[in-house]
């Protein structure tokens, strides 16, 4: 959990706000959305780990790929880059991949789209994914997610404080709120949007 933290937080650090003009020359014009996915970036990581049912450590090795273009990251393209890193991240890591129709179908894309995303992804990280300092960087994002989350849990804290009227609602069961008791009552991605 804790990597998926640090990984969402050094992430969204480095997205720009766009105000939606298309950059006709620039690779990114592939990835850029009409509007900002309404998903909490790491509620979509999240999602497609556990779609695929894969440890958080392969995080690490898509971090690396979406370091190269952490100057391109915008409100409009975080979503579809960060995919994209991690479907190539899972192909590096893992024997027998799902399919890509699989795979655009967790995240999200058209048929036929992961591999041209795939494509221009590994052409700006010049079709590396460096292993040399994984130990380092998944250290690092540990202890980014650690830090992350211990402020969080502040800020919770000091809410319930406010909130002592509102107990009994602390205790309250999600299965109670949610309605959802199998994977197959909901649409893939229905569970994380906002409204």
């Amino acid at each position: 959990m804790s990597i998926t933290v640090g990984f969402a937080s050094e992430i969204l650090k480095n997205v720009k706000f766009d105000d939606g003009r298309p950059k006709a020359s620039d690779w990114t014009h592939h990835f850029n959305l009409v509007k900002p996915m309404p998903m909490k970036l790491e509620n979509f990581i999240e999602h497609f780990l556990y779609q695929l049912n894969l440890d958080e450590e392969l995080l690490v090795h898509a971090f690396g790929i979406v370091e190269s273009a952490l100057e391109e990251l915008t409100s409009l393209n975080v979503h579809r880059i960060v995919l994209t890193a991690l479907a190539i991240s899972y192909k590096f890591c893992i024997d027998c991949p799902a399919t890509n129709s699989q795979i655009e179908k967790v995240g999200g894309l058209k048929p036929g789209e992961l591999l041209t995303l795939e494509t221009v992804l590994l052409d700006v990280c010049q079709w590396k994914i460096h292993q040399l300092d994984y130990t380092e960087r998944k250290n690092s994002l540990i202890k980014i997610g650690e830090e992350e989350l211990t402020c969080r849990k502040e800020v919770h804290d000091e809410d319930n404080e406010d909130n002592e009227d509102y107990e009994d609602l602390v205790n309250l069961d999600d299965s109670d709120t949610t309605g959802c008791e199998t994977n197959e009552s909901f649409s893939e991605l229905s569970a994380f949007f906002t409204f």
